[in-house]
């Protein structure tokens, strides 16, 4: 089974609940389109806007992938599915695999909500630079942080979010979980399409 991480740095011009970055307030954009395709190196796309075959997403699912993996992925599946093409063509078709689910579930559900901080420590990688987290904390606009600075702060996720897969995907495995982490896989799509119609 072929893979493709995907994560996105968006604006956070404004939030529903505690969500920052929310995709249901249609002043936030996407700015930085992450994807690290299985085998490859991490591929970034600067952007002001919603996603379209442009960003390179269609045709790289298409070709190379069979799994979409991210972390809090329903975060990025919504701004996604303001696309109408990946809306209408890849997500009837795709499989996801949220690592923070995922975690949940390997934990027995004693991890409630864990971070990619803490899987990616877990599994032997490292954490995330803070200077991007300081300066939303202090009011810095997404679109107005330093592009090599924000780019370098997104390759890390995505590495970390592939570390993290792999070693769950194994866990799961060996563990007999899967047929478990798949239906709820399944059941987030569910959750994800029932937030983009608006429960």
């Amino acid at each position: 089974m072929k893979y493709m991480i995907c994560d996105l740095e968006t604006t956070v011009r404004n939030k529903i609940g505690t969500n920052k970055g929310s995709a249901h307030c249609k002043e936030n954009k996407i700015v930085l389109f992450g994807t690290l395709i299985q085998g490859t190196i991490p591929q970034m796309l600067r952007t002001y806007g919603f996603v379209t075959q442009d960003h390179g997403i269609h045709s790289d699912w298409y070709t190379h992938n069979d799994l979409l993996v991210g972390h809090n992925l329903k975060f990025d599946l919504l701004y996604l599915l303001r696309g109408p093409e990946f809306r209408k063509t890849i997500w009837p078709k795709i499989l996801v695999w949220d690592t923070a689910l995922a975690e949940y579930l390997l934990t027995g559900q004693d991890s409630r909500f864990p971070s990619l901080d803490g899987c990616s420590l877990k599994y032997g990688g490292t954490v995330k630079d803070k200077r991007i987290s300081e300066m939303w904390d202090a009011g810095v606009q997404t679109e107005d942080m330093d592009n090599d600075m924000l780019s370098e702060y997104l390759m890390h996720d995505l590495l970390n979010t592939e570390l993290v897969f792999q070693h769950q995907f194994l866990t799961a495995k060996e563990a007999g979980m899967l047929p478990l982490i798949w239906s709820q896989m399944l059941a987030l799509k569910a959750t994800t399409e029932k937030e983009l119609n608006g429960m």
